[in-house]
């Protein structure tokens, strides 16, 4: 049986070796407009929080995050709301009072569990029903979201 620290380990050189992914389109737009508005800003990502720091390095935009929690710093994953409860906590502020933009369907589910306010940006798999329930907005881009967040922040 394959373990998911198991698999981490396995696999975590195969993707380290890879280099870094690129950034989304409206991916630094969207941050730096955050910044200005003195928004803080929370990684909550299921990869381990060293990695996922040394891709935000890599990229250029580690700057702008206050605090990053990976996968490896909390008891359950998504769609458990434990991640997002943790990125709120460590930004002190309440989840009802979060932005959580997500692609993935266990990432609304969690943040919705949360008792956050879900933004889906839609990646490789269309929303469903389920998905416009629990998301706030559902939106094609991250330009998009940017201009959502104009409007509300």
């Amino acid at each position: 049986m394959c373990t998911k620290r198991r698999f981490g380990r396995i696999f975590s050189p195969y993707y380290e070796a890879l280099g870094h992914l690129p950034l989304k389109p409206g991916a630094a737009e969207i941050l730096s407009f955050l910044k200005q508005r003195n928004v803080k800003i929370a990684l909550a990502t299921s990869t381990r929080a060293a990695l996922a720091q040394r891709e935000l390095a890599d990229a250029g935009i580690d700057g702008y995050f206050d605090i990053v929690v990976g996968g490896d710093m909390i008891a359950r994953s998504k769609p458990a709301p434990d991640i997002f409860l943790s990125a709120a906590k460590a930004v002190q502020l309440p989840p009802s009072g979060c932005y959580i933009i997500e692609d993935s369907y266990n990432g609304i589910r969690a943040a919705a569990s949360a008792n956050a306010r879900p933004i889906m940006v839609p990646d490789q798999v269309a929303p469903d029903g389920e998905m416009e329930n629990l998301a706030e907005q559902i939106l094609p881009n991250l330009f998009e979201t940017r201009a959502y967040l104009e409007k509300q922040i």
